[in-house]
């Protein structure tokens, strides 16, 4: 397999969702953080990527706020709770995290399609 296209930074999942923080290696460090960067959440009907708005850490809780919701986290587990109304899902997902390195690869080939599809 070709060298990936980009690096995991987080991977947050349970039975039906996966939540990515990606960074894209493709584009120089000079490159808009916004492009460089992306939280990708996936299921098994849709692929969405989460509009960042901004983050902050709580002793051990990282927080991320996306204007589709709130995604809290520690070493080993998080939460995402949707903005009411907004997105496909409703109520918190309580998720679990893993090592970035280890993500699987149908997840793995999804953004690399994601990736090609934003690229074209």
């Amino acid at each position: 397999m070709n060298k990936q296209s980009f690096k995991v930074l987080f991977h947050l999942s349970n039975e039906t969702v996966n939540i990515l923080e990606i960074k894209r290696l493709s584009l120089p460090d000079t490159a808009e953080k916004s492009e460089r960067f992306h939280w990708l959440l996936f299921s098994e009907e849709y692929l969405q990527r989460l509009s960042f708005v901004s983050m902050s850490v709580t002793g051990e809780t990282q927080n991320r706020c996306f204007r589709e919701g709130l995604l809290e986290f520690t070493d080993n587990k998080g939460r995402f709770t949707p903005v009411p109304g907004c997105g496909k899902r409703s109520g918190a997902q309580e998720l679990m995290v893993h090592l970035p390195e280890k993500i699987p690869a149908k997840l793995c080939q999804a953004v690399e399609n994601y990736l090609s599809e934003i690229q074209s």
